[in-house]
Parts: C-alpha cells; structure tokens; sequence
C-alpha cells in the first residue's frame, strides 16, 4: 500500500461531511502528482481533455462499426472500455477542476488577509523617529523648565 491514498469510505463520508472525499481527493491529486505550480496543474487539464477526446473519437468509430451487419461482437467491449476509461478521466478533470479553484480560493484568501493586516500607506519607522528626536531638540528650546 506504499504510495497510495487511502481514503474513508465515501458512504462514511456522504453523511457526515459531503465534501471531505472531494477535499481528500483534491489533495491527493496535487500531492500524488508532484505539481510544482498552478500552472501544471492547468496545463495536465489541458492533457486530460485531449485524451478524452481522442478516446471519445475512437468510440464513435466503433459505435459506428458497431452499426454494420457483420460486427464482430468484441467491438461492444472496446466501446465499454473506452466508456469506462473516458469516464476515469472525466473524475480526473473534475477533481483538477476543484485543486485548481481550491488553490485560487486560498491564495485571494490569503492575499485579502495580507492586505487587511498591513495599513494601506506604510510609514517608513526612520521618519518617524527623526521626527521624534526633532520634535524633542524644539520642545527643549521653547519649554522654560527643560
């Protein structure tokens, strides 16, 4: 079991949290997969709907052949599995579909929480404690008793 996710059963998962198997996945789809940007991730998307289309293409073609009198029958298991294979790739995308809406969720988060953090017009700290000393040297001279 050395290099697999395991996850709780999806039915456990289903009633307690619906999301948690989709957060589960997510993140062993980016950990799994070793994406060193977001960027990666957008371009395997990008991979993965070619592959789907090709393998949708060579389906219609056996469901064409499929159509003719002298059809050999092991044409009704390719089409399945490349039914099969198109719907695996189709959970793939989605799943990459949700890393990538995840990731850009939490870097505007944390963006958002960087901003209300830091005032919008810092003060440079030197400036202000010139302007201290300066501040100090004039008070001396004015006030009678310093």
């Amino acid at each position: 079991m050395q290099g697999q996710t395991v996850f709780p059963s999806k039915m456990m998962c289903f009633f307690r949290c619906p999301y948690l198997y989709r957060i589960l996945a997510e993140h062993a789809f980016v950990h799994d997969h070793k994406f060193p940007s977001l960027q990666a991730i957008v371009d395997y998307r990008k991979g993965l709907s070619q592959r789907m289309k090709t393998l949708a293409a060579q389906r219609a073609e056996i469901v064409k052949q499929m159509r003719r009198k002298d059809a050999p029958p092991e044409l009704a298991d390719q089409r399945m599995a490349l039914t099969c294979k198109i719907a695996e790739l189709r959970k793939e995308d989605k799943i990459a579909e949700g890393a990538i809406k995840r990731i850009q969720r939490t870097r505007e988060s944390n963006r958002i929480d960087r901003e209300n953090r830091m005032p919008l017009h810092p003060r440079p700290r030197r400036r202000r404690r010139e302007q201290e000393r300066e501040c100090t040297d004039t008070t001396a001279s004015v006030l009678p008793w310093a």
